[in-house]
């Protein structure tokens, strides 16, 4: 089973140029500057993605410039790019029991720097399509490595994943190769398309809708609210005996009544409560008495939730309306340099908008059959017209 890991973005690597074309087996370079270079360092000759490109070790520096590496495969032309790389190998590990088991490390490799798709491969002779893989970048020389990866199926990313959307996206588009968008960038413009969706929304999305449960404290005022609360749908309590909905105030009642809580006698059947947003915090009344677990049921509409990762997964019920913004995104990014693909961009932005429409129908779910299906009338041989 062929698993591929996408090469490190090089965007904000430090870099120099050669100021000589060096031949093949050749062990000194001359760059423009070595400002950051330092001994030992895994340097990549050459653009990521390009036929040649190699990575070396710098062994020395010397006479300001010079540069003494291990020696190079191929020849290089002047002005050609030199990146310190912050990681010149992929690990891969791999889990047989699901997505949240134990991932074993199955082996390293060095990063694929030539490959034209910006991948790395690695073959798991003994690998099957129910496993699961994540991947690190790691630096041979200082041993630093990355975080682990989300967890990626071994059948590869699921429909509604970030990775599959970007590899779709740029294939329809002819950009692969990511010469003229990333899929750093594609990712903003999804997180782009979140804050969009949630803040044109009159109500929230079904979709968004979950609940926590949280302690009692004893004596406690407040309650902090989750930090991705986005609106409060309702607040139910447990006192122990039975649990029930909890009526919520205005904070300016609440103050004109209560003041900041304190007052009165403490007990843990909750009465009111109140959303403070300047602490983000509830309001109690009265405090609580006793300590007690899950005494808190908040049911609230939550913000999106951040993508950055491709294994991530769209909240939405499709991930259509991600792609149609990102398209946008795309054709206004190229119609910079060509007016004409404007049209592109306003087409899909039409587009962006019908799915966002849909999304706000799709909010009706009521029980049974839709209110809106009808039987039209037909024509039967030998029955009745109905």
């Amino acid at each position: 089973m062929i698993i591929t890991a996408f090469n490190p973005d090089i965007e904000d690597l430090e870099r120099s140029f050669l100021a000589n074309s060096v031949s093949a087996s050749a062990t000194a370079l001359v760059v423009k500057n070595v400002d950051r270079f330092v001994v030992t360092d895994r340097l990549m000759v050459g653009e990521m993605g390009q036929e040649k490109t190699e990575v070396v070790t710098l062994g020395t520096i010397t006479a300001g410039t010079g540069l003494t590496v291990g020696a190079v495969t191929f020849p290089h032309s002047a002005d050609d790019p030199v990146y310190k790389l912050r990681y010149d190998q992929i690990k891969f590990y791999r889990s047989t029991t699901g997505p949240t088991g134990n991932y074993s490390l199955l082996t390293t490799v060095d990063i694929d720097v030539d490959n034209e798709s910006l991948t790395t491969l690695y073959d798991d002779a003994t690998g099957i399509a129910t496993y699961y893989y994540k991947v690190s970048y790691y630096n041979s020389v200082t041993t630093s490595e990355s975080s682990l990866s989300d967890p990626v199926l071994g059948s590869g990313y699921t429909r509604n994943s970030v990775g599959f959307m970007i590899d779709e996206i740029l294939r329809e588009v002819g950009d692969e190769q990511e010469q003229f968008v990333s899929r750093t960038e594609m990712l903003g413009y999804f997180n782009e398309c979140s804050d969009d969706l949630i803040t044109r929304s009159k109500r929230p999305f079904r979709f968004l809708r979950t609940r926590v449960a949280e302690s009692r404290t004893a004596g406690a005022t407040t309650l902090v609210w989750p930090t991705n609360m986005y609106k409060l749908d309702r607040l139910e309590y447990n006192d122990g005996t039975s649990t029930y909905p909890v009526r919520v105030k205005s904070l300016s009642d609440f103050r004109y009544e209560y003041g900041d809580g304190t007052g009165g006698d403490a007990n843990d059947s909750l009465q009111f409560i109140a959303l403070d947003d300047t602490s983000d915090v509830f309001r109690l009344w009265p405090r609580s008495l006793t300590s007690g677990a899950n005494a808190f049921y908040i049911y609230y509409f939550k913000t999106f939730t951040q993508l950055d990762s491709e294994g991530d997964i769209f909240e939405t019920d499709t991930p259509r309306v991600y792609k149609l913004y990102a398209l946008h995104k795309f054709y206004m990014k190229k119609s910079y340099a060509d007016p004409l693909t404007m049209n592109y961009a306003n087409a899909f932005l039409n587009k962006y908008e019908q799915e966002v429409s849909k999304l706000k129908r799709a909010e009706n779910k009521d029980a049974g059959s839709p209110k809106g299906f009808k039987f039209q009338p037909q024509d039967y041989k030998g029955f009745r017209r109905y």
